[in-house]
């Protein structure tokens, strides 16, 4: 797992607070190497989200 994307790594449960002001839990499953700030995490709810990493804390 490589290291960077604002210190999240693969398989980190993170936080994400959405522009509606709510907050998504999910896990991160993916993260972008062409652009080194979005990350995609799989929800609790089983869907998968598109993230920007700076709105995101490790839960």
């Amino acid at each position: 797992m490589a290291r960077g994307w604002d210190g999240l790594e693969i398989g980190d449960r993170v936080k994400y607070e959405t522009s509606e002001n709510r907050f998504v839990v999910g896990e991160v499953i993916h993260l972008y190497v062409s652009d080194k700030s979005r990350a995609r995490i799989k929800t609790d709810e089983g869907k998968e989200k598109d993230v920007i990493c700076e709105y995101c804390e490790k839960v």
